[in-house]
């Protein structure tokens, strides 16, 4: 069996839990509301579960997963993105790469940075580069920056091996 790093509601166990690290830094319990936060490269695959919450640069970067990462329906990514540099990764945007199969779900929180409302539309942020297959459960947009006027964002997995952030029109 492949080991999977799980993070989000664990009942309480009478054990004291093992230290759990993917190049991130360990915020007390896995429970709802806690996150991981890394830059580094983890060689395990990554389960999100319901409250778990991912981060994956440290304002921002690029957090390596060479294996499967999955999403709960409740699982929460947070990530920031400048409005005005749309690079992937680089330290210039929040991006999670080398992931394999990726089964797609939950919630993204994004920090926007610089001004909104002044972007293009069909501009776009990379979220996930992976290199398997692609189970699309669908990622929903949480808190968002202000955009122009008649602008929205949308997930795009149009591209094979990319999860994209677009600016649409209406």
């Amino acid at each position: 069996m492949t080991p999977v790093l799980k993070l989000g509601f664990c009942p309480p166990i009478d054990e004291p839990r093992p230290a759990v690290s993917v190049g991130s830094t360990r915020n007390g319990d896995d429970g709802p509301g806690q996150e991981r936060r890394g830059h580094r490269v983890a060689h395990i695959g990554v389960a999100i579960l319901d409250g778990g919450i991912v981060a994956p640069g440290s304002s921002p970067g690029t957090l390596t997963v060479n294996d499967t990462f999955t999403l709960a329906d409740a699982s929460i990514l947070n990530f920031e993105f400048n409005a005005v540099n749309n690079a992937v990764g680089g330290g210039i945007n929040d991006l999670i790469a080398g992931v394999t199969d990726l089964t797609l779900d939950g919630i993204l929180k994004i920090t926007g940075s610089n001004d909104w409302t002044n972007v293009a539309d069909n501009t776009s942020w990379r979220v996930f580069n992976y290199s398997g297959t692609l189970i699309d459960n669908g990622l929903s947009i949480g808190v968002q920056p202000t955009l122009g006027a008649g602008q929205s964002l949308r997930i795009s997995t149009a591209t094979p091996g990319q999860v994209n952030l677009v600016i649409v029109r209406g």
